[in-house]
């Protein structure tokens, strides 16, 4: 019952990880559905869980919002209250924690990753199909997609799924209709991050791709034929080029206008930076700067940034920005030193475990490639915005990342 009642959990987790359906199909019901399985499957699923040093880091940073979010909500100005503090702070350890209790079902259900995979690009599809939006643009510019969550995430999720289905295009010999759909899925991500307006998207999308295609082809010089190997990078070369140069004048758009930020911001400081996303990302990032030096070793709360950033007046027209724009600046903010060394504790735990997996040959070359590329694209993608854990569809796809690492390390250790 409990091995049955994880595998409905774990489908259900991957096809609406990148999903927002709203209440009726959450995000995270999957992961709970394998918690329930975990305390029905008793000792036999609790042990592997246990030895999982990452899940003792969860633990450990549990107890330290518990602390710490008291503290701030009695002696941080404009500081919510405590309830409202854990609101916040529970999002960073459900990612924890359900990453953990994930690890343990994908190790039993090893076999069914690629499916899983698979299922991801499902439900970001049907998002594509049935909760697409476009907003509109000005005079001479392109109009920017929307599914449902903000074009930035939009872009994220393409990007995550480029450097899945790029693996998968260039790592083995697909019959020519596999081939084509592999194909008409590559470029439909690929549209998909370049009609997002994110630009920090698309250079996290080419960091990521750039490490898991060209640690794939270093990694399988030896093991398979040159001329094998040349043809499926040259078609993804293609294919990238034919993308790009179809879709320049998009392109050219989004990573335009930096440059009219730069001068003034280097001319007279932060003050005179233009009305615009990087000039609102700029201060942003001055106030995040000026409220660490303020509040050092253990932040102001993960509940006071937003209210902080309303008090400085610092948004666009009728936005107020909820964060920092940039998920370490934000940590060190709302959790300071103390909180920020053990999420890094936590977070080499996890590297330092999917390491030792690779090593001991419990996840395989495709797939080390893939969680390498995905894992460098996350973190270039979160040094310009918040997505971590801030909404359900950012954590359940994080925890789909996370859970794979954690899994290997219990393959590796069984």
């Amino acid at each position: 019952m409990a091995s049955f009642i994880a595998g409905l959990g774990l489908v259900y987790h991957a096809f609406f990880a990148m999903t927002d359906y709203g209440h009726l199909f959450k995000n995270e019901y999957g992961a709970m559905a394998a918690l329930m399985a975990t305390l029905i499957a008793g000792r036999d699923a609790l042990k592997p869980l246990w030895s999982l040093r990452f899940l003792r880091w969860a633990l450990v940073f549990t107890g330290y919002v518990l602390v710490q979010s008291w503290w701030c909500a009695h002696h941080v100005s404009l500081s919510p209250s405590y309830e409202k503090q854990l609101s916040v702070a529970a999002n960073a350890v459900r990612l924890g924690i359900f990453s953990a209790i994930l690890a343990v079902w994908l190790m039993r259900y090893w076999r069914w990753v690629p499916h899983l995979l698979g299922l991801m690009l499902a439900g970001y599809l049907s998002m594509l199909i049935f909760r697409s939006s476009w907003m509109p643009a000005g005079a001479g510019a392109w109009p920017r997609l929307r599914l449902v969550y903000s074009e930035n995430i939009v872009g994220l999720f393409a990007g995550e799924l480029l450097v899945i289905l790029s693996i998968v295009m260039i790592s083995q010999r697909h019959r020519w209709w596999q081939l084509l759909a592999l194909v008409v899925a590559w470029c439909t991500m690929f549209a998909c991050l370049a009609l997002s307006q994110s630009r920090g998207a698309l250079g996290a999308t080419g960091l990521g791709l750039i490490v898991a295609c060209t640690g794939w082809i270093i990694s399988q010089r030896s093991r398979v034929s040159g001329r094998e190997l040349w043809r499926h990078s040259l078609l993804l070369f293609g294919l990238l080029l034919a993308c790009v140069v179809v879709l320049a004048p998009v392109l050219g758009q989004r990573v335009g206008g930096a440059d009219s930020v730069i001068r003034p911001l280097l001319e007279h400081g932060v003050t005179a930076v233009p009305d615009s996303p990087v000039g609102l990302r700029i201060q942003l990032y001055a106030l995040g700067v000026e409220t660490f030096l303020q509040h050092p070793w253990v932040g102001i709360g993960m509940r006071t940034v937003e209210p902080l950033i309303a008090a400085h007046g610092i948004g666009t027209g009728h936005y107020t920005p909820p964060h920092l724009h940039d998920i370490y600046l934000q940590i060190l903010v709302s959790l300071g030193l103390v909180g920020a060394l053990i999420l890094a504790g936590g977070f080499i735990t996890l590297l330092h475990d999917g390491w030792r997996a690779y090593k001991a040959g419990a996840i395989s070359q495709r797939l080390t490639w893939i969680l390498s590329g995905w894992m460098t694209l996350l973190l270039a993608d979160i040094v310009l915005d918040n997505h971590l854990w801030h909404f359900s569809y950012l954590r359940t796809t994080q925890e789909v990342l996370f859970g794979l690492i954690l899994a290997g390390r219990l393959r590796a250790t069984k």
